[in-house]
């Protein structure tokens, strides 16, 4: 086979190398459709290319620009991730769909684009020197993927976006840019963009054009101040990630108003370790009617609404650190885990009695995990309480049980106990069809604490759990209910 009649080339080495290649090594080869070095470290000067390539895969390529004589009107797809490239020519026309240029730090701008309007993938993730990004890049109208994830040097971006397909926007760890671009027309596509880390001080108003956004993350924008009522315009949102905000002190209040539809797809709410005082927007809770995940964590508000018992949908609420929180009001039926270490305000719970109640009213109920590691003042309301149903073995036998709460002793209906880290046991196996459940319990009393548990039967193992617990300030019991389906026993 003669060099003129090579279409594709694979250099794939199991540990990096180096290769020498003369300047025309490839010219020959016109052919030449795919190129694929990989591991190798190209040495003999500038390696010119053919102009036939339709993908170039090059990570680590040394070459500080495109051969000058490369006019790559046919290439698709460009990988240079980790390279040295600092610019680009104008070779790449019309074509060009991917180009893949993770952490290129020799790199400091993006240039005029608009010469490769088919692109549909930028990524420049880890590109640590990157500061500008030309205008043009805005209105690439076939883009889908477009990323700069820490990009932390990247200032600012193209001021106006016009990208109807985009899809995914991933910006996480830009530390230094300011400011989001404005939104030209509705991008009805865009389904998840990222902003974790930014120093973004506020969303455009504009944002509202991203009608069929299902996933935003804002988490540890410490810049953020202000959350407009706008973003109650973005109905197709699934997830709200907000974390680590902490200028901002208000969720905005009400999703009523002309074209405000509010978040009728929104599973999972994350406003932790803001400065919340108050959380009156969960009054409005038909804007929250599908709503299965809140976490207000390490806030600084005293109360819930009593409306949060309409959120009829929620399964799981945490509210660890929130230090002034002194009463957790009726929560939906349908909740599951309760979540409120480190409450050390906290003294009033009504719905612990739903963990042990037996009758048919309780049994609707589906509340089975709760932890109040840490909140003494609640031990101590409803310690008589806790006290007379852990001795009488008063446990609701449907559903599976998770306690966490200040203790320091273990109850002494059990049957197996021992002081020692580790603890085993066999039971007959007569008694094993009459088992439908085990109660496991201990009392950890050291800052972080492991559990483990392996149940075998007839030598197979049947159920595996395994606990972690941090932050621990003094003794704490854990008690874990474990129903045995059928096919285990």
């Amino acid at each position: 086979m003669g060099t003129d009649d090579i279409k594709g080339i694979l250099v794939d080495l199991p540990e990096s190398e180096e290769i020498q290649l003369s300047a025309e090594a490839f010219l020959k080869m016109r052919r030449l459709r795919i190129l694929l070095i990989r591991n190798a470290r190209i040495t003999g000067g500038p390696v010119d290319l053919p102009n036939e390539l339709r993908w170039l895969e090059w990570p680590d390529c040394p070459l500080p620009s495109m051969p000058s004589g490369f006019r790559a009107r046919k290439l698709v797809g460009l990988n240079l991730c980790h390279s040295y490239i600092t610019q680009f020519g104008e070779g790449f026309k019309n074509c060009l769909r991917y180009m893949d240029l993770r952490g290129c730090e020799s790199l400091i701008e993006i240039p005029d684009f608009s010469f490769i309007p088919n692109l549909e993938r930028l990524n420049l993730g880890g590109c640590s020197n990157l500061v500008e990004v030309h205008q043009s890049v805005g209105y690439l109208d076939k883009l889908e993927f477009f990323s700069f994830e820490f990009c932390i040097n990247l200032k600012s971006l193209p001021s106006r976006f016009k990208l109807r397909s985009l899809g995914t926007l991933l910006l996480t760890g830009c530390t230094k840019l300011e400011a989001f671009p404005d939104i030209l027309e509705e991008m009805k596509l865009l389904e998840k963009v990222c902003l974790h880390g930014t120093a973004i001080e506020v969303l455009p108003s504009s944002i509202e054009s991203l009608t069929r956004l299902k996933v935003l993350t804002v988490t540890y924008c410490k810049n953020l101040n202000n959350l407009r009522s706008s973003i109650y315009k973005l109905g197709c949102l699934k997830r709200l990630l907000l974390e680590g905000c902490s200028r901002l002190d208000e969720f905005p209040l009400t999703c009523n108003g002309p074209s405000l539809s509010g978040f009728p797809k929104l599973r999972f709410l994350d406003l932790q370790n803001w400065k919340l005082s108050g959380i009156n927007f969960l009054k409005y809770h038909h804007c929250f009617s599908m709503l299965r995940n809140l976490d207000l964590s390490g806030n600084d508000f005293a109360r819930l609404p009593q409306s949060i018992r309409l959120l009829n949908n929620l399964r799981s609420l945490k509210l660890s650190n929130c230090k002034k929180v002194q009463e957790i009001p009726e929560l939906p039926m349908n909740i599951k885990r309760v979540e409120a270490r480190d409450c050390g305000s906290l003294e009033r719970f009504s719905q612990l009695q739903r963990v042990f109640n037996c009758n048919e009213v309780g049994k609707r109920n589906k509340l089975h995990a709760i932890d109040f590691s840490n909140c003494h003042q609640l031990a101590e309301n409803g310690g008589k309480f806790l006290e007379k149903s852990l001795l009488s073995k008063e446990f609701r036998q449907d559903l599976r049980i998770e306690i966490f709460l200040p203790g320091s002793k273990i109850p002494d209906w059990f049957s197996f106990v021992s002081e020692k880290d580790s603890l085993s046991f066999q039971v007959a196996s007569q008694k094993c069809k009459k088992i439908r459940a085990l109660v496991l319990c201990a009392i950890l009393s050291s800052k972080t604490a492991n559990i483990s548990c392996v149940v075998f039967n007839n030598g197979q193992n049947v159920i595996m759990l395994s606990r972690q617990f941090f932050s621990l300030e003094s003794d704490d019991m854990w008690l874990n209910h474990l129903v045995l389906s059928r096919a285990c026993i």
